[in-house]
């Protein structure tokens, strides 16, 4: 069987655990507006008097905006009902006043408003309770997944678990396959990240692991059916299930008991789905086991804007939800009140190179200016023109930083953008991304960086103490603390006379004084030039490197190892290090080391949330700017170079190019490379995009 491209994955599919999961939580919970108590029965009587229950919301007088024609019609249309609707149309509105419609006439609990993420659900609920106030908190607005654990917990029975069964967490999921491994027998030598990949596409397609096909004769099912059973036996002992068994059994126990699948299609009279174009095959199952002959749906979304292939969305679910309910209706939304006219047209143009029919989009932002199309040199030339133009438009008085994004196809692109905004100081946040001075590696080597000015620094020895790992981790330094709040210098001086602590760890303290009197002593060096004894005498860079290649020691904590492995943003540890080292070139000369870390006090101290956007297309989904730069528009990067063979690749390439193009509100900057760094240091040279040729002239400024 084989492994799914890594490239084509996110933690939603294909991993264990959901997205934004805290690595150290053993379980999770999804936020849900409904989950049974433990031993909770369903009663179908008590479901039906539910729903046949009289209303008791009224709408506040003058509440919410108002509808247009066309958003009046999605909201009064009776179900089942498919709605189209291209960006800034606002669709989630129309879905909210439908919500607020449905309960002036029925129960509250008879409506089920599914959202993909926390935050949408947040947002849906906020909209619902601007028109009908506290009234909303009755509506049962959540997550899919939270969906699908409430009916887990239902079914437990059904299911061979116990009710009050919990999620587990991203590092407790892991050493659990881990552990499985072992006991099945694999090979050390497998890479555990193949198995979890591997195992959560194959719960993504709903295959349990009684139903994983082994191939006559291959080593590789077979060895992963081992696991993959032993480590459903490992969650069940624990009454737990990982985020991948949650759509999984949820749909297994709606379509296995037909007493199941008839008491939440009793309750659940009205399903509102936003977001319909990211529905994979999977979560269409969860919505069609939900819905009945007699169900009033409404499902709402943007083909165009179908960008999750790798997880098995199908901009085709459109077509499907008519063909598997005859007779229903469908409705368009047109007005878009988010874009200028210019960009609306650039927009519906790679829309109709798809051989989508034109939508005659109505943008509501004005004419506006052309599309901005810078060719640069190279690939850093590229990132700095990009940082050189955001503080012009900082410059200008009128143009905050977090009015502008920039968005890339991989998060390897960020990596020169980054290190740009560091050295010109512009503010920026991470879309998906642990906040620079957050990272494991640069806090810690900022740490040492503040030992080096005082080995007295607040906070500073905990920071540096492990880093890199010499035994010396969270139960040594509760050890070393005792009753302090903080573990400072003060208490490792003292460490040679404590009876308490090992005499192994006394030496691991006594070599890390060492250090830091070493350090110390280098304090007057260029702040770059100390950063690099740094990494040498702590032995971090040789540390990084035994990492990388798989052979450190056994001393760090797979939590540790995970952070390390997430917490920079190419994924790679040693990016940390560079970005460090590009920001302390703008701290150059005497006193360099003090302006630093006073820049850093300050960065931390920063609150406003006066930033500029920097992610991938997908983490900018559903958000807005006044400006968007979308750099990287070259052959091999936007499309992506394993997109190029594949036609349905390739499609979802033009559909990322479309929502990078529609976040933006007033202007939009098209920049590419003659010349880029591959990923092994070779330079190639680079033809613009082919998407670049989809926008009418008329819409294009060349700079």
């Amino acid at each position: 069987m084989s492994v799914p491209e890594p490239e084509w994955f996110t933690e939603d599919v294909g991993s264990l655990v959901p997205p934004g999961a805290e690595e150290e939580d053993e379980w999770v919970e999804p936020a849900s507006e409904w989950t049974p108590a433990p031993g909770e029965t369903r009663v179908v009587a008590v479901a039906n008097e539910a729903v046949a229950a009289p209303a008791v919301v009224s709408r506040r007088v003058g509440a919410g905006p108002e509808l247009n024609e066309e958003q009046r019609l999605a909201v009064a249309a009776d179900g089942p009902v498919v709605g189209t609707a291209p960006p800034g149309s606002g669709k989630t509105l129309v879905i909210a006043e439908r919500v607020c419609r449905i309960m002036e006439k029925a129960a509250a609990q008879s409506i089920m408003c599914v959202t993909f993420t926390r935050h949408a659900a947040a947002e849906m609920r906020e909209k619902v309770r601007t028109v009908i106030g506290d009234a909303a908190d009755a509506a049962n607005i959540t997550t899919l997944h939270a969906c699908s654990l409430g009916v887990i917990r239902s079914e437990a029975d059904f299911l061979g678990l116990q009710s009050d069964v919990k999620v587990a967490g991203p590092a407790y999921a892991r050493r659990l396959l881990s552990e499985a491994a072992k006991d099945a027998g694999l090979d050390r030598r497998w890479n555990l990240e193949e198995v979890v990949r591997e195992i959560g596409a194959t719960k993504a397609r709903l295959i349990g692991p009684e139903d994983y096909t082994v191939f006559p004769g291959d080593f590789y099912s077979a060895s992963l059916a081992r696991v993959y059973t032993r480590y459903q036996w490992l969650l069940k002992e624990r009454n737990l299930v990982d985020f991948g068994d949650m759509l999984r059994l949820a749909v297994h126990a709606l379509k296995n008991s037909r007493e199941a699948a008839q008491w939440y299609r009793s309750m659940y009279r009205y399903v509102l789905v936003d977001e319909w174009q990211d529905t994979n095959s999977a979560q269409y199952c969860l919505l069609r086991a939900l819905m009945g002959p007699e169900t009033d749906f409404f499902v709402v979304g943007d083909p165009m804007q179908s960008i999750y292939r790798w997880r098995g969305a199908d901009p085709t679910i459109f077509q499907r939800v008519e063909e598997d309910f005859p007779g229903t209706k469908k409705v368009q939304l047109r007005v878009n009140y988010r874009s200028t006219e210019m960009i609306a047209a650039a927009a519906e143009s790679v829309v109709t190179a798809l051989g989508h029919a034109r939508r005659e989009v109505q943008a509501q932002g004005g004419p506006g200016d052309p599309l901005k199309l810078i060719r640069c040199e190279t690939d850093r030339e590229e990132a700095e023109r990009v940082a050189q133009e955001i503080a012009a438009l900082g410059a200008a008085g009128d143009w905050r930083y977090n009015d502008g994004a920039v968005l890339v196809r991989t998060v390897r692109q960020a990596r020169l953008l980054e290190q740009a905004f560091l050295r010109d100081g512009i503010p920026y946040s991470l879309g998906g991304q642990v906040p620079f001075f957050s990272r494991r590696s640069v806090k810690e080597l900022v740490a040492w960086l503040r030992l080096a000015a005082d080995p007295f620094a607040e906070g500073a020895v905990d920071a540096a103490l492990n880093a890199p790992p010499r035994g010396l981790g969270k139960k040594t330094k509760e050890l070393l603390r005792g009753s302090a709040f903080r573990l400072t210098i003060e208490e490792l001086l003292n460490v040679a006379q404590r009876d308490d602590v090992p005499g192994n760890k006394r030496e691991a303290v006594a070599e890390f004084l060492q250090m830091v009197d070493d350090v110390h002593k280098h304090k007057a060096l260029p702040v770059l030039d100390l950063l690099e004894y740094v990494v040498e005498r702590t032995g971090y860079s040789e540390w990084l490197r035994k990492r990388r290649n798989g052979n450190g020691n056994g001393a760090v904590s797979t939590e540790l190892y995970d952070e390390m492995m997430v917490d920079l943003l190419s994924g790679s540890e040693e990016d940390g290090i560079e970005n460090l080292r590009v920001m302390l070139k703008g701290y150059p000369g005497d006193g360099g080391l003090a302006r630093f870390l006073t820049a850093v006090e300050e960065a931390h101290g920063e609150t406003d949330g006066n930033g500029v956007f920097l992610g991938t297309i997908h983490t900018a989904k559903g958000l807005e700017w006044r400006t968007v730069f979308l750099p990287g528009l070259d052959e091999g990067v936007l499309p992506h170079v394993k997109s190029v063979k594949d036609r349905g690749r390739l499609d979802e390439e033009h559909r990322l190019f479309y929502v990078g193009l529609t976040r933006a509100q007033e202007n939009v900057y098209l920049l590419g490379a003659r010349h880029r760094m591959g990923a092994r240091g070779e330079v190639r040279e680079c033809r613009p995009s082919r998407f670049l040729g989809l926008l009418p002239p008329e819409c294009v400024r060349v700079m």
